[in-house]
């Protein structure tokens, strides 16, 4: 459980979210991300970067969206099935 909500507890993710003090960690926090979905293949990993991006949605909708369909278009037919809800959840914008 801790491995895939390491986000909620370290606060980048809050950094991410409300960058106006904090603008000059948005694009390291994107690429964290970014790096874990395209070189990861640990299921918690993939969960809690899935998950951080569900609450980064409703901030940057078209970026987080963009990477979701990336990973999926990447790797959906070596995703078990738990995994792939994980990322329609979080392409919905919930955590």
């Amino acid at each position: 459980m801790a491995v895939h909500m390491i986000r909620d507890m370290d606060d980048v993710e809050g950094a991410v979210m409300f960058p106006d003090a904090t603008q000059h960690l948005v694009e390291p926090g994107f690429a964290t991300l970014r790096g874990t979905l395209e070189h990861c293949n640990t299921g918690s990993c993939l969960k809690g970067a899935l998950h951080a991006l569900g609450h980064l949605r409703p901030y940057h909708t078209r970026r987080v969206d963009a990477m979701i369909d990336d990973f999926l278009r990447r790797r959906v037919t070596s995703l078990p099935l738990w995994l792939l809800a994980c990322a329609e959840h979080a392409r919905a914008g919930a955590a």
